[in-house]
């Protein structure tokens, strides 16, 4: 009999074919049985589901963009690197605790080394968003090779706190703060940008994006939503001839890296990022209001 894994995702956006794919390419591939299990949270009750799952018979639990900072303050053990970015996208039971992996920072870096190759790293790189997720992307981009990363957020104390949080962080990188509401002042300085803020309807804010004039010609769109895979940042960005990688690209390379880190196994990811995709289209998401919003703006 095969090795068989527990993984307990919270989230506050579940989905449940979330991890079908990750399972049957695992048993195909690999011979290793990956049960899963989804549980949603709310800000209000993460610390009670957290609990349930810390004293649960799981081998690995991961958390949405909306825990990943939080989460590292409720959990006893820690690391260098988690402390270093800030937040947590996984942990692993081992050595008697759960212990934090930073999965996402990792497979950022070889989505972007793989699939795009050469980059402007004496350009800028924009990050769109203030959550875990965008701090482990900061890590990410300084791996890459960045130097000059600009933050852009709609709150002006937000900003200011990440920028200096980050700071401390990574002295060595030149960070700046970019009101949401200036982006299309900013001129074509980015050879990167990456939007790591969920797509609502409510987010009229993502608009601003759309126009790309803060992007270099040859630059690079990054979308980390899985659902749609095909944002309206996507779709704009093949208009405007950008360089382009959608979400399921980073989540199939996060995937992998997980398999690897915990086993030492490894599985066809391009096979694998199809069958996630194929999944996360399935799901209905109409981007045409979006757009509609967007284009209404020029006429």
């Amino acid at each position: 009999m095969g090795k068989i894994l527990k993984l307990i995702e919270i989230t506050d956006k579940p989905w449940e074919q979330r991890w079908k794919a990750f399972s049957e390419t695992c048993s195909a591939e690999c011979g290793v049985s990956i049960i899963a299990e989804i549980k949603t949270a709310t800000k209000e009750n993460f610390s009670e589901i957290l609990g349930e799952v810390l004293v649960s018979d799981a081998d690995i639990f991961c958390v949405s963009d909306l825990f990943s900072v939080e989460v590292l303050a409720k959990v006893k053990q820690t690391t260098h690197q988690a402390t270093m970015a800030g937040a947590c996208d996984f942990f692993i039971k081992e050595k008697g605790g759960w212990w934090p992996r930073v999965i996402l920072m990792e497979a950022f870096s070889r989505t972007v080394s793989l699939n795009i190759g050469l980059l402007d790293l004496d350009a800028s790189a924009l990050i769109v968003g203030g959550t875990g997720t965008a701090k482990l992307i900061v890590g990410a981009l300084t791996k890459i090779g960045f130097r000059k990363i600009n933050i852009a957020l709609e709150s002006e104390a937000e900003g200011n706190a990440l920028i200096a949080e980050m700071r401390k962080q990574y002295y060595q990188i030149k960070f700046e703060f970019i009101p949401f509401q200036t982006i299309t002042t900013l001129p074509g300085v980015h050879s990167l940008v990456v939007n790591t803020t969920p797509l609502t309807i409510e987010n009229a804010l993502l608009d601003e994006l759309y126009f790309f004039n803060f992007l270099k010609a040859g630059g690079v769109v990054v979308d980390v939503n899985l659902i749609p895979t095909v944002t309206p940042l996507i779709e704009e960005s093949k208009i405007w001839g950008a360089r382009h990688l959608s979400g399921d690209y980073i989540s199939a390379q996060s995937d992998a890296y997980l398999l690897s880190q915990i086993l030492d196994k490894k599985i066809d990811i391009e096979k694998y990022r199809t069958q996630l995709r194929a999944n996360a289209d399935a799901v209905p998401f109409d981007i045409n209001p979006f757009l509609k919003r967007f284009r209404d703006r020029g006429t």
